[in-house]
């Protein structure tokens, strides 16, 4: 959803090394076969209202967007033009630094290889935990709080 909020706004920038993802909505349900269907007619909805955002942001027909929400497209700043993609490129020298997602990273079908190597370095993709990148004096500061958090509670008992 978050490329159907850049896309509606009037200008779109992008990064260079930044990804923008369009894919198809999704919903969890549970119910019966009366109830799944009508989630599916919500989902088709939703769908065409994505159709009609991304319609004002890429250069192309209806069905190709469709196609690129079927296959879970993910755009780097860089090829935005190749996908027809109305959007102002800004160079950047900074590496892209993916973490926001880092959970749910593996979840996504077609995630790139690159935007995958750079989530796996900092975090475990196996469990899902976040590598801890503190910097040795902040580590130091959380230990100090929790030894005289620890003092406090022992002369409370």
């Amino acid at each position: 959803m978050a490329s159907a909020i850049a896309c509606a706004c009037d200008e779109l920038a992008v990064d260079s090394n930044a990804f923008l993802m369009v894919h198809n909505p999704w919903t969890m349900a549970l119910g019966n076969a009366g109830e799944l269907r009508k989630e599916a007619e919500t989902l088709d909805q939703y769908r065409d209202a994505l159709l009609a955002i991304y319609r004002t942001k890429f250069e192309t027909s209806d069905e190709v967007i469709k196609k690129m929400l079927d296959d879970e497209t993910w755009i780097i700043g860089e090829a935005a033009p190749m996908f027809m993609l109305k959007a102002e490129v800004i160079p950047t020298a900074e590496p892209l630094r993916a973490a926001a997602f880092a959970k749910s990273m593996p979840k996504f079908m077609h995630t790139p290889k690159s935007l995958r190597e750079l989530v796996a370095a900092e975090a475990d993709l196996t469990t899902g935990a976040v590598i801890d990148m503190k910097d040795e004096e902040t580590k130091q500061a959380d230990e100090a709080v929790q030894a005289e958090e620890t003092v406090q509670a022992e002369e409370t008992v």
